[in-house]
């Protein structure tokens, strides 16, 4: 669906069991089946990418949950562990070609995100701790 004050469309999936927002900038409203084909071919291109991206996310912030987010009594997580805590929760599509996945990690850092940023072409920019 298209949010005009927004100017981007909006929608939710279920993926891995866990709902799924959707939202993908666009300037104007366009074609709603070319819009849900674009949308629908870089959404399918990203899940495809899930593994890679929770190995990502393991990559840049497993020693941190180690090394200062361990709760007392708590043992070191390992990254099977700490790549199956994570749940994508919501996905943008912006208009300059940038994906930012979002992904709830359960008690890992305390209720808080993290966000993984692509460029157009599907390769890691960076990611972030945030909440």
């Amino acid at each position: 669906m298209y949010n005009a004050p927004w100017q981007r469309y909006e929608t939710f999936l279920n993926f891995d069991d866990h709902k799924v927002k959707i939202t993908a900038e666009y300037e104007k409203e366009g074609d709603q089946q070319t819009v849900n084909q674009e949308i629908s071919d870089k959404l399918l291109h990203l899940l495809n990418l899930n593994e890679q991206i929770l190995t990502y996310c393991a990559s840049q912030y497993l020693d941190t949950k180690n090394e200062a987010w361990l709760e007392d009594g708590e043992t070191p997580v390992d990254d099977v562990k700490f790549k199956k805590a994570l749940h994508l929760y919501q996905v943008d599509f912006h208009s300059d070609g940038e994906i930012t996945a979002s992904y709830q990690a359960g008690n890992l850092f305390w209720g808080h995100v993290i966000v993984v940023v692509l460029n157009s072409d599907y390769s890691f920019k960076y990611a972030t701790l945030e909440g």
